[in-house]
């Protein structure tokens, strides 16, 4: 005789089978040799959009909550690898989030987006009016939602339409019943951050917190690699105040998020610290910006982002190291030589994460 865990076992590999079916018969396609760095506008219009959009029609009719990841490895079986996959991960509390991921999707798992949704998860968000700028898969915007100090009101804004689309999805699918039940009003807007921004201001919209864990990469777009490009999704050439140092974007939307903050409002963003302490003071001046600091952990530098950016900047010492510990200082240009050598993101060069709380005068 079958156990009860054997038989919702094989109903699930059985439901998410007919999915996969569904979605390869409605789209008109195969896996054509794309790799994780080659998404254009077009490559995603053909190749993730119509998924997604079979995805969002499924979700008020179909519970599949459970099995993104089965979904993912059906469906990579009947259209090919590297076009929608899907990740189970864990909340602040224990509780599991079924992410589904395609590929112009930034992974929930770089260190960056854990830290931050980290600090995210312990706030007290208790009624109030929240907007994340850059949601990509949703998941800091979970964990906020799942809090136990759960806001009012949440609006997601992101640059890529797609993307928006991918985050309402893993939204709707980890928490549709708690937005419901607690009457929680969520939107999703696309466009830049600071012309969204400028937008609700000029309604008169105001939030308690606007938070995002915005690109920070210090070169103009056209230098960088051909996938980060486009999943950056902005100019340099548009916000290049302090350009040099990647913070340009987050320059302009602070300027932006003050005019959207009630009083007493705050920012809360990362920031790479690989950025001499001067020119933070800098940044902050020119924002009339306190700047707390949440929290300051290291992690691995990116193996796709060039340091020579560094080479010869007062301040340089003491920002990137070679061990995780921070005992071993290395200069940037043996910290670039070494990232030219790495493999993959197998980048033995180390930096500050910090997750800082801006307030403004």
């Amino acid at each position: 005789m079958r156990s009860d865990n054997f038989c919702f076992g094989y109903f699930c590999r059985a439901h998410s089978c007919f999915i996969a079916d569904l979605i390869a018969k409605n789209i008109p396609w195969k896996y054509g040799g794309l790799t994780a760095d080659r998404w254009l506008k077009q490559d995603k219009e053909r190749y993730l959009y119509p998924i997604t959009n079979i995805l969002m029609q499924l979700l008020g009719s179909v519970n599949f909550s459970y099995k993104p990841q089965q979904i993912a490895e059906d469906l990579a079986k009947k259209i090919g690898p590297l076009t929608y996959g899907a990740k189970t991960l864990t909340d602040a509390r224990g509780q599991k989030i079924n992410l589904f991921l395609p590929a112009d999707v930034f992974d929930p798992d770089d260190p960056w987006s854990i830290h931050f949704r980290q600090v995210l998860a312990q706030r007290n968000f208790y009624r109030q009016s929240i907007c994340e700028l850059g949601p990509g898969s949703g998941i800091t915007a979970i964990e906020i939602l799942r809090s136990p100090y759960p806001p009012q009101s949440l609006t997601l804004v992101e640059i890529d339409e797609h993307v928006l689309k991918v985050a309402e999805l893993n939204l709707r699918l980890n928490c549709g019943d708690l937005i419901e039940k607690l009457g929680i009003q969520v939107e999703f807007i696309p466009g830049d951050a600071v012309t969204v921004l400028a937008k609700l201001a000029q309604t008169g919209k105001k939030f308690n917190t606007i938070c995002g864990c915005l690109p920070q990469v210090p070169l103009p777009s056209k230098e960088l690699l051909r996938g980060q490009n486009i999943a950056h999704g902005y100019s340099a050439t548009v916000y290049q105040g302090f350009e040099r140092w990647g913070l340009g974007l987050l320059e302009a939307v602070q300027q932006q998020a003050k005019q959207t903050l009630v009083e007493q409002g705050s920012f809360i963003t990362a920031y790479s610290g690989r950025v001499p302490q001067k020119i933070f003071d800098q940044f902050h001046n020119q924002l009339q910006a306190k700047a707390t600091t949440l929290k300051n952990v290291m992690v691995k530098h990116c193996s796709t982002t060039p340091l020579n950016y560094l080479f010869g900047a007062e301040g340089n010492v003491g920002l990137l190291f070679k061990d995780e510990l921070g005992k071993i200082p290395i200069t940037p240009e043996v910290a670039e030589h070494i990232r030219l050598q790495a493999d993959n993101n197998k980048c033995s060069v180390f930096h500050y994460l910090i997750v800082s709380e801006n307030t403004y005068s």
